[in-house]
């Protein structure tokens, strides 16, 4: 699984990231673990945060309510295709919102954008 360089470039691989724990069975644990740990990151009391958080809430919440766990191939219906794309379409414009809060609008600092990326790497890639 290949780590990401920025989040940019998280966005980009989260398909082929998170197809890897798809295919292992650990999308739902990685995903919901992913948003545990980000979290802290954007702290619910700084307004400017509540963009980041509410998407890692969102995340979470589908995650954690989604029911696919493993690979089609494994006696899975074919709607769990759909589930999957979602996950990947959260966190892909989970990556994508924070890197322009960042780069494009600064309304992130550099720190929270290099702990989102290293939390995207520790269970990602």
């Amino acid at each position: 699984m290949p780590a990401a360089t920025d989040l940019l470039q998280a966005a980009a691989l989260a398909e082929e990231n998170l197809f890897i724990k798809w295919s292992a069975g650990t999308i739902q644990t990685d995903v919901v673990s992913f948003c545990v740990d980000a979290a802290p990151i954007f702290p619910e009391a700084i307004p400017i945060n509540h963009t980041i958080g509410d998407w890692l809430a969102v995340l979470s919440a589908f995650a954690q309510s989604n029911p696919i766990t493993t690979y089609p191939g494994v006696g899975v219906g074919r709607n769990m295709l759909a589930l999957f794309q979602q996950d990947v379409d959260y966190v892909y414009r989970l990556c994508k919102l924070a890197w322009h809060l960042d780069f494009d609008a600064s309304l992130i600092t550099p720190a929270q954008s290099t702990a989102l990326l290293g939390v995207y790497n520790l269970w990602f890639a």
